[in-house]
């Protein structure tokens, strides 16, 4: 093995154009390599950055297709990047990370973080009759004109603006991360700081600023709740991005922030996440980790494994394992099947490779046609605009296609696609999921699924979700061996009650239109072990699922006067071969060991 030294190539206070000079030595020397960052603080610049034009999934990448990226390794084999214990500093509201076409690359021991986040925190520290005091972290930059807030980022380098908003802008909505309760949840844009009775803004000093209201401040704001304000109308990019590659390795990071939207899996083989944390770091005075998601991986074959990893604060599920289905637009012969990306932030990215195994799917039903039989891909045309613009594809078969799948319900078709081969096995074990607004793990993957020994708390929705959708996100597919074991679940009630189910396991299919078959959708799911301590909600609540085996689970009901009387722990809908055994149920009152107080 070959070592590199980035130390020989620049100096850590600007290390971008340095990393581009040593990965070309390296992807030169067509030799095994490890490219050490002694301990050290390094700076990246976007104006120095990487620029290339991809379609990231679950992203607005329609609108943005060119990407800034900090650090990236493109068709690179038998890579470590050794950090030492570095941190990385990103400059710019840009992806920090990026493994392109690349095998056999191990990331290991650093961290990286945002000096000025994309998404900003406003603390709120004192309140008065017509007037509430907000301090700002400390490095966040940010200005007052009128009535107004600005926030920006400025280049150390240059001086010039990376990126600027005011106020709510570009926001869908905020979150509110309440100190006191140890909550994070979802609001509405009249539940921020920024409301229309808002009279005046003004800076007490660098950090802190006072709001007054016409009459009294708005109930939403209280002592010690810190309002996130993310442009999440602009999912410009994936925070760090591996595409196209094969056995790459995370292990001993540490991403303090990812902008834009997550560390995203797309169409990668054996990739694996081990003693990774997301979480904040208090010191810095900054509570939120992720624009989005934290780990999401949109199309995947061989494994993907999460083990002994962190995840709290992210603005949005910290794990989401899928497929995305096409939509069969038309048959243009009898091998070939023109395929359509549906949702606006999915595509653009190919999905089919000569040989792999895909089944078609009734989006009434989400039932495989013709029991499931699976259908071999011959070739993919190449799309007319450029190779990395997949919105639609003209895929044929070695197989003969059935006339049927031209069917239509309105002007929309009936029969969705999924890559079968990119539907990984997948391990999450020893993880640790804490205040977050969203979910704790989705996954929809056929392949053997195992999450085990893993701890959730503070989910404002289910802590586990299933689905396979055909009608919404076209995230797939069906579920065929999983087994959810030994977990612990704190199944707390959420301040904000209008989020659907917040129970602990939740199975939920979305066909076309809203109704179950009466086939299953869902089989093979094990419940085995888990203990649940329920204030609310189910503890399983299981829709079209076949051969649903849920024993010796533990619940716990609160005795308290929040909890929810005649809890229902078990909810089965249109499930069917349904075993349920050794399970137990009590109410307890807790303390202060039994409801963990994660930080």
């Amino acid at each position: 093995m070959k070592t590199f030294n980035i130390l020989d190539y620049g100096k850590p206070k600007n290390i971008t154009n340095a990393v581009k000079a040593a990965l070309e030595d390296i992807r030169n020397s067509g030799e095994q390599a490890i490219l050490i960052f002694p301990e050290n603080k390094y700076h990246f610049f976007k104006e120095d950055s990487e620029t290339r034009i991809f379609h990231t999934s679950n992203t607005d990448s329609r609108r943005f297709p060119e990407k800034k990226i900090a650090f990236l390794i493109e068709d690179i084999e038998n890579l470590t990047v050794d950090g030492c214990g570095s941190e990385f500093i990103v400059h710019g509201d840009m992806m920090f990370l990026a493994a392109i076409r690349c095998k056999n690359i191990t990331f290991k021991n650093f961290s990286w973080d945002y000096p000025s986040p994309t998404t900003v925190e406003m603390k709120t520290v004192k309140i008065g009759r017509n007037y509430a005091d907000f301090v700002m972290p400390p490095e966040q930059e940010w200005e007052i004109k009128g009535k107004d807030i600005i926030w920006y980022e400025k280049s150390p380098k240059t001086g010039e603006i990376y990126w600027s908003r005011k106020n709510l802008e570009r926001t869908w909505g905020v979150c509110r991360l309440d100190l006191n309760k140890n909550t994070l949840v979802r609001a509405g844009l009249p539940d921020s700081p920024f409301t229309a009775n808002r009279l005046s803004v003004e800076k007490l000093d660098e950090r802190k600023v006072r709001i007054k209201y016409l009459g009294f401040v708005p109930k939403s704001v209280g002592e010690g709740i810190v309002f996130v304000i993310c442009p999440n109308k602009d999912r410009s990019t994936a925070g760090a991005f591996f595409w196209e590659s094969s056995d790459i390795r995370a292990e001993n990071i540490r991403p303090l922030y990812l902008h834009g939207f997550s560390w995203l899996v797309q169409m990668c083989k054996n990739v694996s996440f081990k003693n990774c944390r997301f979480v904040p770091k208090k010191e810095k005075e900054r509570y939120i980790t992720s624009f989005a998601d934290s780990v999401h991986v949109a199309g995947a074959s061989g494994y993907i494994h999460i083990v002994n990893c962190d995840f709290s604060h992210s603005l949005d599920d910290p794990i989401n394992i899928h497929g995305s289905f096409m939509r069969v637009e038309k048959l243009i012969d009898s091998h070939t099947a023109k395929l359509i990306y549906c949702h606006h932030q999915q595509g653009g990215f190919k999905q089919f490779h000569k040989g792999d195994k895909v089944a078609f799917y009734d989006r009434k039903t989400l039932i495989g046609v013709e029991d499931e039989r699976l259908f071999t891909v011959e070739s993919v045309a190449e799309p007319t605009e450029s190779e990395s613009c997949f919105e639609e594809s003209a895929v044929t078969f070695i197989e003969e296609l059935p006339k049927y799948l031209e069917e239509k319900i309105g002007n929309e078709g009936r029969y969705v696609a999924e890559n079968v081969t990119y539907s990984p096995d997948v391990t999450i074990r020893n993880c640790r999921f804490s205040h977050v607004p969203t979910r704790g793990i989705l996954c929809t993957a056929r392949g053997k699924v195992l999450i085990e020994n893993n701890e959730f708390y503070g989910m404002t929705m289910a802590s586990i979700y299933i689905s396979n959708d055909s009608d919404l996100w076209y995230e797939s597919g069906p579920v065929r061996d999983m087994t959810i074991r030994k977990n612990t679940f704190y199944v707390l009630k959420p301040p904000i009650n209008d989020f659907g189910n917040k129970g602990g396991i939740f199975i939920d299919p979305i066909t076309k239109g809203g109704k179950l078959p009466d086939e299953p959708i869902h089989k093979n799911i094990t419940i085995d072990s888990n203990t649940f301590y329920m204030e609310h909600d189910n503890a399983v609540y299981a829709r079209s699922v076949e051969n649903l085996t849920v024993i010796n689970n533990v619940i716990k009901v609160f005795d308290t006067e929040n909890a929810e009387k005649d809890l229902q722990p078990f909810r089965f809908e249109k499930c069917r071969s349904v075993k349920l055994d050794g399970n137990t149920v009590s109410s307890f009152s807790p303390n202060n060991t039994e409801t963990r107080s994660f930080s």
